[in-house]
């Protein structure tokens, strides 16, 4: 009998409601072991690893991509030229990249 009377005193939606139950059952349930938790850590660890390492490996092809492109296409002298240009323009580019998201997603929006 408390327990509606607690959620509708402080206007406790269902949603948060059924939060605290499932809290309070976990809180009920037995604590997990340290082996539990010991091998838990350790595949996330692995999948942690896993996909940092899939991360690098796409930024090195990215990167090695972009490279054998403008050695392909410009000269060396154009290659520093648009290198340098590319650094000191850097911000811009990555704005005028992000109001073109925005406008992209505004209009899917709509």
């Amino acid at each position: 009998r408390l327990w509606p009377l607690f959620c509708y005193e402080l206007s406790v939606s269902v949603d948060q409601e059924d939060r605290f139950v499932q809290f309070h059952k976990r809180c009920q349930s037995p604590p997990s072991t340290v082996a539990e938790d010991r091998v838990h850590v350790h595949n996330v660890d692995k999948v942690a690893m896993t996909m940092k390492r899939g991360l690098l490996l796409h930024s090195q092809s990215v990167a090695a991509r972009t490279h054998n492109t403008l050695v392909r296409i410009l000269t060396p002298q154009q290659a520093i030229l648009f290198l340098d240009w590319s650094n000191q323009n850097k911000e811009r580019c990555e704005q005028k990249v992000q109001q073109q998201r925005q406008q992209q997603q505004q209009q899917q929006a709509h």
